[in-house]
């Protein structure tokens, strides 16, 4: 993690204006909640009845949406309503064991694929899976995965010759997520001023809706200001770097990490996090292994995750042996409290492997907001309540 601190660096940006900113998954053996309130009572209206089903994107405790509907449809107080869409669920069910035992068989897999996608076809009257178009993420409607029974052990010497490089990457990042909070808050607060000169109470979605942009980090704005200044002190760092002789033809590029140790403090000084996931910044980091065989070893940075902590994914929650371990981890860290975005089941952010949402949940340290109907409770809707409106009275300070 990286050192925090309060230095400021030389600003270096070529931005607008001149501006210095720089298997499938197995179903949870978990049992509802006690005492979960019933489902709405149907609205009626021509002899039809709608039933308020909902299988949330809320980063919950149940790792399958399949069993989250089931038990709401359990408590449908009339057995000849819930009939069908159980029996629905019950094929599913049988289909998805059906995949699962094809594991090996590229044939069938695919075809036991097909005929659970057909049917989840028929049943919801809509094409089972979504086009890219749609999501660049998750558009599988079901998917295998895996893991492997297989302790490794990496070796003091090689974590040690870890330690002064991957310093200066984590100082760099939480150098950019503060600068990026830095840049946004102050985008906030302005737009903020320009919607309470019209109205004394500012909605927190209306705030929201106004500074989308930002929050996207479009082309123009300041976040992408600041990852243009961010990749060109980078660019600096590597021009100060040796070439070495009898490399590639593009040549190899060695950085000496006492020698560039100087300039990286004065480009990335450290920052306080700006916020508290900001504590968390992800290499995904390889061991590769040169010269044959019996050859040395070297890391490898596949990318860095800035502001992010992949082990809350839902890949790794749900093959996790130990689920509260990992979350008592993340509790840890969290101890001040946490405020997450959820966002709605029709995003294209949203996927059911890896995140949005996060899949650990820290009880009496996690809050929710959400600009949807869903209150973004892990369990669900409180009883008796509904979810509130916030108003945005103090973003401008």
């Amino acid at each position: 993690m990286a050192a925090a601190g309060a230095g400021r660096g030389p600003r270096r940006s070529r931005a607008r204006g001149g501006r210095r900113r720089g298997s499938p998954a197995a179903p949870c053996s978990r049992p509802p909640r006690a005492g979960s309130p019933p489902p709405r009572r149907p609205r009626s209206s021509t002899g039809c009845a709608a039933w308020a089903c909902s299988t949330s994107a809320s980063p919950c405790r149940w790792t399958s949406p399949e069993l989250r509907l089931r038990e709401q449809l359990g408590r449908i107080p009339d057995p000849e309503a819930a009939r069908a869409p159980l029996e629905q669920l019950d094929q599913l069910d049988r289909l998805r064991r059906t995949v699962a035992a094809a594991a090996g068989d590229p044939l069938g897999t695919h075809e036991a694929l097909e005929e659970l996608g057909n049917y989840l076809g028929e049943a919801a009257g809509r094409t089972a899976a979504r086009e890219k178009r749609q999501t660049l993420y998750g558009r599988s409607f079901l998917y295998q995965d895996s893991r492997r029974d297989l302790d490794v052990t990496i070796g003091g010497d090689l974590v040690d010759a870890l330690r002064a490089p991957l310093a200066i990457l984590l100082d760099s990042a939480r150098w950019l997520a503060a600068e990026a909070a830095e840049a946004v808050s102050e985008q906030v607060r302005a737009r903020f001023r320009e919607l309470r000169a019209r109205s004394q109470d500012v909605r927190l979605s209306e705030l929201y809706l106004g500074v989308a942009d930002v929050l996207a980090g479009a082309p123009g704005t300041v976040v992408d200001e600041v990852s243009e200044d961010f990749r060109l002190r980078w660019a600096e760092l590597l021009d100060a770097a040796d070439r070495t002789a009898g490399g590639s033809s593009d040549g190899e590029v060695r950085l000496s990490t006492d020698r560039i140790a100087p300039l990286a403090a004065v480009l990335f000084p450290h920052r306080r996090p700006a916020w508290s996931g900001a504590r968390y910044h992800s290499p995904d980091l390889m061991l590769a292994r040169t010269g044959g065989p019996d050859g040395p070893v070297q890391w490898v940075l596949g990318e860095l995750h800035v502001a992010l902590n992949t082990l809350e994914s839902r890949v790794f929650h749900t093959q996790s042996d130990d689920r509260d371990e990992l979350r008592d981890a993340v509790a840890a860290d969290m101890g001040t409290g946490r405020v997450l975005a959820l966002q709605p089941n029709d995003s294209p952010e949203v996927t059911p492997r890896t995140y949005p949402p996060l899949a650990v949940h820290v009880p009496g340290a996690y809050a929710y907001w959400s600009f949807g109907r869903d209150s973004g409770a892990p369990e669900g809707r409180s009883p008796g309540r509904r979810p509130r409106c916030g108003y945005a009275r103090t973003a401008a300070r």
